[in-house]
Parts: structure tokens; C-alpha cells; sequence
């Protein structure tokens, strides 16, 4: 009976290890994007520094747009990351429950 119960307790640690393995790569992709969305930021206090008639409205245009998608995509990544700590706690949760289960059979 016992032996029946690994392929359970299996899954949801092989669940466990894709859930950190999907959160690992949104740091590194946060990462990136935080580097991305500050030079933007940069470029755009650069250009509003200029004097009104050499600023570049089209740039200033594209750089606002880019940073009010930046926003949407960083709250999206910040779903992801805290989404995957919550998953993990729950697939621990159950993995404990099923651990205890088989100390049971």
C-alpha cells in the first residue's frame, strides 16, 4: 500500500519543483524588464530636460506608452511571482497531507 502512495507524493513535489522553476524564471524576466522600464525612464527625463522646442513629442509620445505598458506588464509579472508563492504553499500543504497519509497506510 505504501508503494502506491509515492506516484502521489511524487507528482506533487515534480508540481512543486515546476511551480519554483516558473517563478525562477519571472525573477529573471522582473529582472530584465526592471532594466528595460529604467532606461526608458531615463531616456524620457532626458528628452523633458531639453528645452520645450527641442523636445521630440514623438519620442515622448512612444516613451509614455512604453511606460504605461511597462506598468501593465510589471503587474502581470507581479501576479505570476506572488501567485507561484501561494501555489507552493498550497502544494506543500498537500504534500504534507499525503506524506502523513502514507505514514498512515
Amino acid at each position: 500500500m505504501k508503494n502506491e502512495s509515492i506516484p502521489i507524493s511524487h507528482g506533487v513535489e515534480i508540481r512543486m519543483e515546476e511551480v519554483e522553476r516558473i517563478r525562477k524564471k519571472a525573477l529573471d524576466l522582473y529582472k530584465r524588464f526592471i532594466a528595460i522600464k529604467t532606461k526608458k525612464e531615463e531616456m524620457l527625463d532626458e528628452e523633458l530636460k531639453k528645452p520645450p522646442k527641442e523636445q521630440d513629442l514623438r519620442s515622448i509620445a512612444s516613451l509614455e506608452d512604453d511606460l504605461a505598458e511597462c506598468d501593465k506588464t510589471e503587474s502581470q509579472l507581479d501576479d505570476i511571482i506572488l501567485g507561484s508563492f501561494e501555489k507552493s504553499g498550497s502544494l506543500r500543504e498537500d504534500w504534507i497531507k499525503l506524506e502523513e497519509k502514507m505514514g498512515e497506510l
